[in-house]
């Protein structure tokens, strides 16, 4: 299952880089336990998945469609 915000990838990388030794475990006893629940495989696949873009603010598309609109009729209309 793909981390779904950027908050869960950020705990997958601390949890795996417990699982691997290079964190101590004392640093989080959440992370400590999540790491011996899981496998690295998993936490590795967690900590890899790539967030989607978000859609472009409607505000920004709705100006930006006005001022093409507006410089097409100035120009002259679509040829």
């Amino acid at each position: 299952m793909p981390a779904v915000s950027e908050a869960q990838r950020r705990l997958a990388g601390i949890v795996l880089s417990i699982k691997r030794g290079e964190t101590p475990r004392s640093y989080s006893k959440e992370a400590a336990d999540m790491a011996d629940s899981m496998t690295e495989a998993q936490l590795e696949k967690f900590a890899r998945s790539v967030q989607k873009k978000k859609p472009f603010p409607f505000e920004i598309r709705s100006k930006t469609v006005n001022r093409i609109n507006k410089e097409i009729k100035i120009k002259g209309g679509l040829n």
